[in-house]
């Protein structure tokens, strides 16, 4: 009687196993999935801008990319982040 627990606890954990492993591999799968429905968003979202808007707008006036830094001015505080000193 013991043996045939033994087997269906086996037979458990490697159904156990191969659930892990497949979602593992699904996973690329479901990735690139949920990427290709980005890039149709949002090439869908340009279009409609486009249409709308009649060109392209860009949001800001430059394609320098400038670090954002908050509360902070090389290295000193301002005055309104004091609060947690």
């Amino acid at each position: 009687m013991e043996h045939t627990s033994a087997n269906g606890a086996c037979g458990y954990s490697e159904l156990a196993r191969e659930k892990m492993w497949s979602r593992i591999h699904l996973i690329p799968l479901l990735q690139a999935e949920e990427d290709r429905d980005l890039v149709r968003r949002t090439l869908a979202d340009r279009a409609r801008e486009k249409e709308l808007l009649g060109s392209e707008t860009k949001v800001y006036n430059s394609d320098r990319y400038v670090l954002a830094v908050s509360g902070m001015k090389l290295g000193t505080l301002y005055m309104a982040d004091s609060w947690f000193l």
